[in-house]
């Protein structure tokens, strides 16, 4: 079964799989329409997770540890789902070698 290189967070953030690296692609709207554009690249689907949970967890507007934390802590579980959903491997050499 091949796997699927996109990985659905939330509205407006995925990870997505592209010939180099990991990416993950914010939703950006152009006028009536919108899309899914490259926002920031990573080497490994690790590096790429740590890279958005900064971001959600900034975009929250967490105040205090434990804001943070409960943040942190509903991102991994999301993550996690949807990374078991997509079955792909961290790297892109796993992740590719998982499509053949």
């Amino acid at each position: 079964m091949k796997p699927n290189t996109t990985i659905a967070v939330n509205d407006t953030y995925q990870i997505e799989l592209d010939k180099y690296g990991w990416q993950i692609s914010k939703f950006r709207k152009r006028g009536e329409e919108g899309k899914y554009e490259g926002y920031r690249w990573y080497r490994t689907l690790s590096d790429a997770c740590v890279g958005l949970a900064q971001f959600i967890i900034y975009e929250t507007e967490c105040h205090g540890a434990v804001e943070v934390k409960e943040a942190l802590c509903q991102f991994e579980d999301k993550i996690t789902k949807e990374i078991q959903k997509a079955g792909i491997g961290n790297t892109w050499v796993e992740a590719h070698a998982n499509q053949q």
